[in-house]
């Protein structure tokens, strides 16, 4: 839901319907690229890796999820106490 008012938004920024088109398709293709590259970026390296990496791989993708989570909170209770204090 994100992504799509991302797209939205940077859709907005044109000067014309069609430059907003071009824009959303320009953000469509990133996306894409990067929807496709990374599984296979993730594949390669996993082949790439033995059981001792795929053992740390785990616990890094752990940290990386919980940073992400705790970020996500972060900014949040950030959004609310700036709400509440105006």
């Amino acid at each position: 839901m994100r992504a799509a008012l991302s797209a939205l938004m940077l859709a907005g920024l044109g000067n014309g319907p069609l430059q907003g088109a071009a824009l959303m398709a320009l953000f469509a293709i990133g996306s894409g690229v990067s929807l496709i590259a990374g599984p296979w970026l993730w594949q390669r390296l996993r082949l790439a890796g033995n059981g001792t990496r795929q053992g740390w791989g785990t616990r890094v993708a752990g940290m990386l999820l919980a940073g992400v989570a705790v970020h996500a909170l972060w900014a949040d209770i950030a959004r609310q106490i700036d709400a509440w204090c105006r």
